[in-house]
């Protein structure tokens, strides 16, 4: 894959060549524009996955993630630039079912949280990317739950500070809401 038209660099250049990856499944600036980070993998085999940062200028990327077996999709850096969140996925065959948002802590990799976003559905197709909040203390995720027999689809919200996680709209028909309205101030 290659990266993104950006005046830092001077012409486009390859950024992601990995073994066991069939390339880039996802990318996202950093709000600075200062940092390119791109997610590998192969979601077709799940062979590995890993999350890659870019600086500006810099003619080799710095490994943020790696992890045998799952997909990365859907990368969405904080308004601070501190941390980056995104979608993992696993094999339909995996012990871990659905899909699931990950935030990382931006300059070491190190894991925050891990939201498990259904235990019934392991499609990550209608998934929508997780969304902050304006301050980067909260994220909001769309989520599939089983209801009565019937599967619905909800937006949650989670504050990274104490991992609590609330309903903020049951039974969301719409794919691509935009929950990023969503949120109310404490």
């Amino acid at each position: 894959c290659y990266d993104l038209p950006n005046p830092q660099y001077k012409s486009c250049r390859c950024i992601a060549s990995v073994k066991g990856a069939t390339g880039c499944t996802a990318l996202s600036y950093s709000p600075d524009g200062q940092v390119l980070w791109t997610a590998y993998s192969d979601p077709k085999n799940f062979i590995a996955c890993g999350v890659t940062g870019w600086d500006a200028g810099a003619k080799r990327g710095r490994r943020l993630y790696r992890r045998e077996g799952a997909a990365i999709h859907l990368l969405s850096p904080s308004p601070d630039g501190k941390r980056l969140a995104w979608v993992e996925t696993f094999p339909p065959k995996a012990e871990r079912r659905g899909p699931d948002v990950v935030v990382v802590d931006a300059a070491t990799g190190k894991c925050l949280t891990r939201v498990a976003l259904s235990k019934e559905i392991p499609s990550w197709l209608d998934t929508q990317p997780p969304v902050w909040s304006s301050d980067s203390g909260t994220i909001c995720y769309g989520t599939v739950v089983k209801i009565d027999g019937a599967y619905r689809r909800e937006v949650r919200g989670l504050r990274l500070a104490d991992d609590d996680e609330w309903v903020i709209v049951r039974d969301a028909m719409a794919v691509g809401l935009d929950v990023s309205e969503l949120f109310l101030a404490e």
